[in-house]
């Protein structure tokens, strides 16, 4: 498995669990451009993050380390 694991949701709380996991990654900046990325495709008109939200999680570390 990757080190680093990408969640996104586009509604302010979060509900889906591992339903929200979008991708494992090698580094940090892959997941956080991934997590851009998806929200982009998914609200293209909210630049602000107004609800939506993303979260990297490191497997190695066992914490968060990116989070909007």
């Amino acid at each position: 498995m990757k080190n680093f694991l990408a969640f996104y949701g586009d509604a302010y709380y979060p509900s889906g669990g591992m339903g929200d996991f979008i991708g494992d990654y090698y580094t940090k900046e892959e997941a956080v451009l991934a997590i851009e990325d998806e929200h982009k495709k998914n609200m293209p008109h909210d630049i602000e993050w107004q609800y939506a939200w993303g979260h990297v999680w490191s497997s190695q570390d066992k914490a968060k380390v990116f989070f909007k």
